[in-house]
C-alpha cells in the first residue's frame, strides 16, 4: 500500500520539507557554508603548498558554491507551497527568482569583470 504523502521515485525528498525550514536552512546554509570556503580557501595548508593563486582559489570556490547554491534555490522553489498561507509561496518564489537574478549577475560581474 503506498502513502499519498511520501514522495514518488521522481520526487526529491528534500521536495517534502515545510517552506520555513527550507528557507532559513538553506539561505543560513549558504552563508556559513560560503564562509567555510572562503577559509579554507585563504588559509588552508593546501593552498599554500600548491601555491595557488587569488584566481584560481576564487575559481575552485565558485566551482564548490554554485551547485551548493543551485540545490538550496531549487529546494526553495520546490517547497514554495508546503506551507498554510499561499502568499507565503508566491514570496518565496519571488525571492528565489530575484535571488538568482542577483547570483547570476554576479557571477557574470566575476567571470567578465
Amino acid at each position: 500500500m503506498s502513502n499519498p504523502n511520501r514522495p514518488t521515485g521522481s520526487e526529491p525528498v528534500i521536495a517534502d520539507l515545510p517552506l520555513w525550514k527550507s528557507f532559513w536552512i538553506g539561505q543560513l546554509g549558504s552563508i556559513f557554508f560560503g564562509f567555510i570556503i572562503a577559509l579554507l580557501l585563504d588559509f588552508s595548508r593546501a593552498a599554500a603548498l600548491l601555491d595557488l593563486s587569488a584566481n584560481v582559489s576564487e575559481i575552485i570556490g565558485w566551482a564548490i558554491f554554485v551547485p551548493f547554491y543551485l540545490v538550496v534555490m531549487a529546494s526553495l522553489w520546490k517547497c514554495a507551497y508546503n506551507t498554510k498561507t499561499a502568499l507565503w509561496g508566491h514570496l518565496a518564489r519571488i525571492y528565489a527568482f530575484l535571488t538568482s537574478l542577483l547570483f547570476i549577475s554576479i557571477l557574470i560581474t566575476v567571470i567578465f569583470g
